[in-house]
């Protein structure tokens, strides 16, 4: 089919098939919402361990470590999120379905895992 016979809808669409190909855009994706889950969760942690410390008088030392045992679970968070957002992005290059999520994060690190 000819540019001149195509709609500025379907001109419109490819555009934008072609750059959710590209390896920077996947990258960018991936970086942004591994980025905006890490600061969420991290500020969920913050303000709980703040009330919380406020509420009962937990000690600094206290509110201080479950801070950051706490920040453990927004770094795996951001890993799993981006690493989950890679292989969704990468499925869906290759003309596939979006599949169920797998918890693990050693799930999305082997080789091929994106073909299944």
């Amino acid at each position: 089919m000819a540019d001149a016979d195509r709609s500025p809808a379907e001109a419109e669409g490819q555009q934008e098939l072609v750059l959710t190909r590209s390896p920077a855009i996947r990258m960018a994706s991936t970086f942004g919402i591994a980025s905006m889950a890490l600061v969420s969760v991290i500020a969920m942690v913050a303000a709980l361990c703040w009330s919380l410390q406020g509420l009962l008088g937990l000690p600094n030392w206290l509110a201080s470590g479950a801070f950051v045992l706490l920040s453990l679970l927004g770094v795996w968070t951001a890993v799993w999120v981006g690493l989950r957002n890679w292989h969704v992005e990468k499925r869906l290059e290759r003309g596939l379905e979006i599949d169920e999520p797998k918890w693990s994060i050693r799930s999305y690190l082997q080789k091929g895992a994106e073909a299944r």
